[in-house]
């Protein structure tokens, strides 16, 4: 299991309570939808996509496809109008599912 340091420890543990999804349509008009779950250990599964590594330093999200090479994430966590917690990262929004 990864081990957080204390101020990284929030942002894990919202990323590993739920499934996050993010859903759209591509330019021919099929819906898109795409799911990561962060699991304690570690990894990452995407669908689509294959699985990676991630972790939080200085509250930063990080993936890795190697275990070596690490790339932070532009990522926000933020409220929804509903008070739903939502993600932010590359233009998409993730809610949490299931």
């Amino acid at each position: 299991e990864a081990k957080a340091a204390p101020q990284n420890q929030p942002l894990s543990q919202a990323l590993t309570r739920n499934p996050w999804c993010s859903s759209g349509y591509d330019i021919s008009g099929n819906r898109k939808l795409e799911r990561l779950v962060f699991m304690r250990n570690g990894l990452v599964n995407q669908t689509p996509g294959t699985p990676a590594r991630w972790r939080v330093q200085n509250e930063t999200l990080e993936f890795s496809r190697d275990g070596i090479t690490w790339s932070a994430q532009p990522l926000r966590l933020a409220l929804s109008s509903t008070g739903s917690p939502v993600l932010q990262s590359h233009g998409k929004e993730y809610r949490q599912c299931d």
